[in-house]
């Protein structure tokens, strides 16, 4: 489908807490941000007309989203893939309003994972919430999250002799990066991170293994916000 609008991203904010605390629920830290969004873009939430959130924390998506809101949109959006979700919400995004099905888009998140103490990739089944098939088949042999992440990991190494040190770069670049960005440094010392600062190939292979062949440095933080 040619895409006679373009589409272009004018407002964004980041939570500025990694530890919100007792008394902060993941649809305030959403309304939050969307507020400061909307501010930053110079529109009101009367202009808003589509709604892209995965629903992942406290189960509100889309839907509720609006209702909280008092939106009224033409476009609702709850696509969950995990991390990467809120990529194909932009994709999605972009294409309705090249399509013309909407005018200003609005894509939520928010997450209470440090304050609710979740065990995010580590705990004993694959994915929280209403069990399922998948979770059915998987859970009862201790699949995690990160156990998943570590098959990927050594599927690729098989397929194309990735080594350990070539993977470990990538975190190693992440965090150069992130002591590049005083909003990551602070969430770092927020969480009490062992030594905010660059990191070596070497410190990230001699942190310990999480689940072979993963090790700590090579996975993320789990935080609130």
């Amino acid at each position: 489908m040619p895409q006679e609008r373009v589409a272009a991203i004018v407002g964004i904010n980041e939570y500025p807490l990694r530890i919100a605390g007792p008394g902060t629920g993941a649809l305030q830290i959403k309304a939050a941000c969307a507020a400061k969004a909307l501010e930053d873009a110079g529109f009101t939430w009367q202009d808003v007309d589509a709604v892209y959130d995965t629903g992942s924390d406290q189960g509100v998506g889309g839907l509720g989203i609006s209702e909280y809101f008092g939106f009224k949109p033409t476009v609702i959006d709850n696509t969950s893939v995990g991390g990467s979700s809120f990529e194909f919400h932009a994709n999605h995004a972009m294409r309705m309003i090249a399509a013309g099905k909407c005018n200003l888009a609005l894509i939520t998140y928010g997450s209470m994972s440090h304050t609710d103490a979740r065990a995010i990739g580590t705990a004993g089944g694959t994915g929280a919430g209403q069990s399922n098939m998948f979770n059915n088949m998987e859970d009862p042999w201790g699949l995690t999250l990160i156990g998943n992440y570590a098959m990927v990991k050594m599927r690729h190494q098989h397929q194309y002799g990735t080594t350990d040190e070539q993977f470990a770069a990538i975190s190693v670049a992440t965090r150069r990066h992130a002591m590049r960005n005083p909003e990551a440094v602070k969430a770092m010392t927020d969480l009490e991170f062992v030594g905010v600062r660059e990191i070596t190939v070497e410190d990230v292979l001699d942190s310990r293994t999480i689940a072979h062949p993963l090790h700590l440095l090579e996975c993320c933080m789990v935080s609130d916000g």
